[in-house]
């Protein structure tokens, strides 16, 4: 869901979450900050189940490959999900990856694909988002 645009990437969006018609298995929610503990609270009321719910900011203590390390372990978790600025370390980024999607399914939305992208990221927190062809590859080899 996204209340600003009707399509993400072919992807039909809804302005809310209760704006969806029917059950809700998935959500992709892509909002500011101070909108999220309502779309949590419509996920919730259309059945859709967090396990858990992570916010890294500009990442200064954990990293993103610290997360998919331990959702890969979580019995709680079904369903990786993440939205990701910048990789710092790719080689041991790309080896929690593999580990983590033999275990469960990963969906990463990975900003900066785009000249435009790529100086948001680095305007919010100053993230080197890197080549999109290194990360059309990398899809291609999952």
């Amino acid at each position: 869901m996204n209340p600003n645009v009707h399509e993400i990437d072919g992807l039909k969006t809804y302005p809310s979450v209760s704006a969806i018609p029917g059950p809700v298995d998935l959500a992709i929610v892509l909002v500011p900050s101070h909108r999220t503990l309502t779309v949590i609270k419509e996920c919730v009321e259309k059945g859709v189940y967090f396990s858990k719910v992570v916010s890294i900011g500009n990442a200064c203590d954990l990293a993103v490959t610290d997360f998919l390390d331990y959702f890969r372990v979580d019995p709680e978790t079904a369903v990786i999900g993440g939205y990701i600025e910048g990789i710092p370390n790719g080689p041991v980024f790309l080896k929690s990856l593999k580990s983590a999607s033999l275990k469960k399914p990963v969906i990463l939305w990975k900003v900066g694909m785009t000249p435009e992208g790529s100086r948001a990221a680095a305007s919010h927190t100053g993230a080197l988002v890197g080549s999109r062809r290194i990360w059309q590859r990398k899809q291609m080899q999952s």
